[in-house]
């Protein structure tokens, strides 16, 4: 018998210095190499999530399988890519394998490989652009409900612990990359949301690192902290019209009044100025704690 794996799935207003900031770490050079992994594969189903991430790419998508490797079975998120782009393959893999282990609010990845060394099952339904010479990356399973379906098309008001939770989880995701010297680049729109053991129970996850870039590698590690800044503050200010989307469907109350306060500060200018996304968490863990229902499962 199969096992079936389960995995998982107050501040204060005033800046740090930025002397006082720690430098991130140099993006490690490695050696991209395929996992030796030979998987059986039956799709589920293609998922339409993340447009922004394969948009314009016919030959790109996002699909549920069930994976058995060994005596383990356990669903999956495959992304694939056609041939013509290996590069962007590439990319993305080298993007996610030095991400240094899993995170609650990311995507997990498990491994790489060509299709053709994998054993894969349409059944009924057959995806077309799948072909043997296709790229695969494989994650763990998340939810295929995405932020917009989940606040827009449902129109869903948000509570304030909703939107504390929402924002805390990206905001985590965010600092992760930042330590590792990743830039996500286009966080609105790859936000996955599903349901976790905490009030409210839902969870955001960050995926989609097609415009990913790497901040730093090893030959470029000495930098002013100024420009660690300048160069992350794409991703605060995209965290910030998050942020202004998630208030935009909330009632109007005195509780929200700090929480624009944090989306403000996402938007300065001054890129010295700016905070970073641990500070950004601080404050939100601060608020939420002060103001909502905190939950300890953070």
């Amino acid at each position: 018998m199969k096992a079936v794996s389960s995995r998982g799935t107050e501040g204060s207003n005033v800046l740090p210095d930025s002397s006082s900031l720690p430098l991130p770490r140099p993006a490690k050079k490695q050696e991209r190499e395929s996992k030796q992994v030979r998987a059986k594969l039956r799709l589920i189903e293609e998922v339409n999530i993340l447009q922004d991430d394969t948009i314009g790419k016919r030959s790109t998508g996002y699909a549920t399988f069930w994976c058995e490797e060994g005596d383990v079975l356990d669903m999956v998120l495959l992304k694939y890519f056609g041939k013509e782009l290996e590069e962007d393959w590439t990319r993305e893999v080298d993007m996610v394998q030095g991400l240094e282990g899993p995170h609650a609010n990311l995507f997990h990845y498990r491994w790489h490989s060509k299709a053709c060394d994998q054993s894969i099952e349409h059944g009924k339904q057959r995806i077309r652009a799948l072909h043997p010479n296709s790229l695969l990356i494989c994650y763990d399973f998340v939810s295929s409900s995405t932020l917009e379906d989940f606040i827009c098309k449902s129109g869903t008001v948000l509570n304030f612990d909703a939107v504390c939770a929402i924002a805390c989880d990206v905001i985590g995701a965010i600092e992760r990359l930042q330590d590792v010297g990743i830039l996500h680049n286009n966080i609105t729109s790859n936000i996955l949301i599903g349901q976790c053991p905490r009030n409210p129970p839902i969870t955001a996850t960050l995926g989609g690192f097609s415009r990913a870039s790497k901040m730093y590698d090893a030959s470029a590690y000495i930098n002013l902290v100024v420009e660690e800044q300048s160069n992350y503050g794409n991703d605060i200010e995209q965290f910030g019209q998050l942020l202004a989307t998630l208030l935009g469907h909330c009632h109007d109350s005195s509780e929200y009044i700090k929480l624009h306060e944090i989306m403000n500060l996402c938007f300065e200018e001054i890129a010295e100025k700016k905070p970073g996304a641990s500070h950004i968490r601080e404050l939100l863990e601060g608020t939420w704690c002060t103001e909502g229902v905190w939950d300890t499962y953070l």
